[in-house]
């Protein structure tokens, strides 16, 4: 099978493409997981997880892969992983050519209802021969698992020491080489001898030594944000860059009616990056919206949410919105973020447009219920906006979205339980 061709990031940008897959007989796509891989895309649907594969430029289906129940699904190269919270395991397919099995089932060693097992599989990882697996609620965490001659064993269970209760740690997981980093949406920060509760945090682990052993670098939040920025809900690792969503991060933005341009709406929701030099890490920038939100496909005026979901790869990221925020492609110049793309809201608030999100070399994919939106990078132009925004931070506020990079990919699935609590997606990347 023949390789996507890597794009040069400082290089400009070819034409932009869409191709929009749709669910063939018998097939429901899930919006919340989808992932891709080079020429490999992976979507969730009910009972079964997809995998389409584009050897010569059309999407054809290479094989179905069995499972009860998808709440996250994570690829790379040859090998996926599916988490089933209401199984408590993890499912690791393996593709030999053509052709994929079963290679292990991952279950945590000690399966407490209420404890750390608790929503095991809510989150995937994998990056060559180590994958992670996220349980999340009061007593979240992240095990770290290792491949050696096709067998798992588990190498590490991660926790923090400085957690409060319900503070949604596992929330969102992201694994490249040795770094691994986890979200806590919910996690309470101190502020002015106060709190802002579900500010978020993301943790930052690296693996080092011999044996090796997994120790806690840094620990990402950002100053001020306010309470129900729920910073950490989504996250993506590029090699010493990590891209963190906040769907309720308070920023100026405003939209306006053409008809009533003095009165505003707010918008929220951004994406913080962070770049690591040594051991430290910094944040670099802040992306919000150039504009615009579309105010005429809101049931409900300020309900719309940027950085859903968010993907990173190399100096390309997508960030996503849901309700009328739309979906935009970022692109790094130096340490300079600018707006390259932007994709506004499908159909209606309520088609589930930008729910995943994931990206790949030369393409990344949107989702929509029913619906994978696929892209290769290009130059495209911008969508006029109808109404007016800004595109700066604010003071703290109470509200706030999640970010996510190239890959985009929205279907349909009735969830209920802890499926509906908690559903985001992972690559090893």
């Amino acid at each position: 099978m023949s390789s996507v061709p890597a794009v040069a990031w400082g290089q400009q940008f070819g034409v932009w493409d869409d191709v929009v897959l749709e669910p063939g007989p018998g097939q429901g796509f899930d919006r919340e997981v989808m992932v891709i891989d080079g020429e490999t895309l992976v979507v969730g649907g009910v009972g079964a997880a997809y995998v389409f594969v584009s050897p010569s430029g059309a999407w054809q289906l290479q094989a179905t892969l069995q499972v009860d129940g998808i709440d996250s699904v994570a690829i790379h190269e040859d090998t996926v992983v599916i988490g089933d919270t209401s199984a408590r395991e993890a499912h690791v397919f393996v593709r030999d050519g053509v052709d994929w099995s079963l290679e292990q089932t991952l279950a945590p060693a000690n399966p407490n209802y209420w404890g750390d097992a608790y929503g095991y599989g809510s989150g995937v990882a994998i990056h060559g021969d180590t994958s992670a697996v996220t349980s999340f609620g009061d007593q979240g965490a992240a095990r770290v698992y290792v491949r050696s001659g096709g067998v798992w064993t588990e190498q590490a269970l991660l926790k923090t020491d400085d957690r409060e209760g319900y503070d949604e740690y596992g929330s969102a997981i992201a694994l490249e080489a040795d770094t691994l980093v986890v979200g806590a949406s919910s996690e309470i920060v101190p502020q002015g001898g106060g709190v802002n509760r579900s500010s978020g945090a993301a943790y930052v682990y690296v693996r080092d030594g011999d044996p090796p052993a997994w120790s806690e670098q840094s620990v990402l939040s950002v100053v001020g944000i306010g309470s129900y920025a729920y910073f950490g809900e989504s996250l993506s690792i590029s090699q010493d860059t990590v891209l963190v969503g906040s769907k309720g991060a308070p920023t100026s933005l405003e939209y306006y009616y053409p008809d009533d341009p003095a009165n505003g709406w707010p918008c929220y929701g951004a994406a913080y990056v962070f770049t690591r030099s040594g051991d430290a890490w910094t944040e670099e920038a802040a992306l919000v919206p150039d504009g615009p939100y579309d105010p005429t496909r809101s049931p409900f005026g300020s309900v719309a949410r940027f950085a859903r979901r968010v993907a990173l790869h190399g100096d390309v990221a997508l960030i996503t919105g849901y309700w009328t925020a739309p979906s935009i492609v970022f692109k790094r110049e130096g340490t300079t973020w600018s707006q390259k793309k932007l994709y506004p809201v499908e159909d209606s608030p309520y088609s589930g447009f930008g729910e995943s999100a994931s990206i790949t070399e030369a393409r990344f994919v949107i989702g929509q219920s029913g619906k994978a939106h696929l892209h290769r990078f290009g130059e495209g132009t911008f969508v006029t906006p109808p109404f007016s925004c800004s595109n700066s931070i604010a003071e703290p506020s109470d509200f706030g979205p999640t970010l996510s990079l190239m890959l985009m990919v929205v279907a349909a699935l009735r969830r209920t339980g802890i499926r509906d609590r908690r559903r985001f997606i992972a690559r090893g990347r």
